[in-house]
């Protein structure tokens, strides 16, 4: 069985295992200091608000590393960029590899349009980091953090689009931006390929607001058995990111199987 073959067939059963890779692969990472704020918060425990902060940023840098200004988080940023952007053109826009295949033209078009998504990408996560050392209300912090990334690709793309009409055309106008918002918002209403595109580059953050959904479910089934020897060792404190990845990768089951079950 090929990968296009996995993809359609077991669609939810892939994704729910990335997602649970990649909670062990944040497990792994996390210092014992940020295992044990989770674990106490899991438990309705008191945790200072400083702690939990703490704790988003040491696994946003596990994840994109850090210093973020470094080649090792431009690549690790790509490389997610990229699997994202192959991925939704499979599922949403399949007819895009046969279009690239024929059309140099729209092969290019396709390229830089990856390349667009991995710049703004990357651009985001300096702002969305600052947003977490900011210290926000955690859960809102991690809720927040795709609206911050999706408002820079929007930024990325417009001055983009606007820069490069204004070097053709010799000309520049403000009302520039708005038309091609207009532009942008006619696509993914109409559901074409550059809007299918254009998703990805919002979606590589996602996993924070997830993060959250799941430390929350947890939380809730951790109060609801806690008095089990079951219980203790589910949310224990040494791998509470493992429970954590456990539930949102039966989240990510059910929306995608009932993604693909609507479709």
């Amino acid at each position: 069985m090929n990968v296009p073959d996995i993809l359609n067939n077991w669609p939810p059963v892939v994704y729910a295992a990335a997602v649970w890779a990649l909670f062990l692969f944040l497990d792994q990472q996390a210092s014992p200091q940020a295992k044990k704020a989770i674990s106490t918060w899991v438990r309705n425990r008191k945790v200072d608000k400083k702690e939990v902060g703490k704790v988003a940023v040491e696994l946003f840098d596990a994840l994109y590393t850090a210093p973020l200004w470094r080649w090792k988080a431009m690549l690790r940023v790509a490389l997610l960029s990229i699997i994202l952007s192959l991925l939704m053109a499979y599922h949403l826009y399949p007819y895009t590899f046969l279009a690239m295949r024929r059309s140099a033209e729209i092969r290019n078009v396709v390229l830089a349009q990856i390349g667009i998504n991995i710049v703004s990408d990357y651009i985001s996560l300096f702002l969305i980091r600052r947003w977490l050392i900011a210290e926000p209300p955690a859960l809102l912090a991690l809720l927040a953090a795709p609206f911050i990334g999706a408002l820079v690709v929007v930024a990325v793309y417009l001055i983009c689009d606007v820069g490069i009409f204004s070097l053709q055309t010799w000309t520049f106008d403000s009302r520039y931006f708005v038309d091609d918002l207009s532009f942008w918002l006619g696509r993914i209403g109409g559901r074409t390929m550059r809007a299918t595109l254009m998703l990805p580059a919002m979606a590589v953050h996602l996993w924070l607001p997830l993060f959250a959904v799941a430390l929350m479910s947890v939380r809730a089934l951790s109060l609801a058995v806690a008095t089990t020897r079951k219980a203790e060792w589910f949310f224990g404190s040494e791998h509470p990111l493992r429970a954590i990845g456990f539930v949102a990768a039966a989240l990510v089951f059910i929306i995608t199987a009932a993604a693909g079950f609507f479709h």
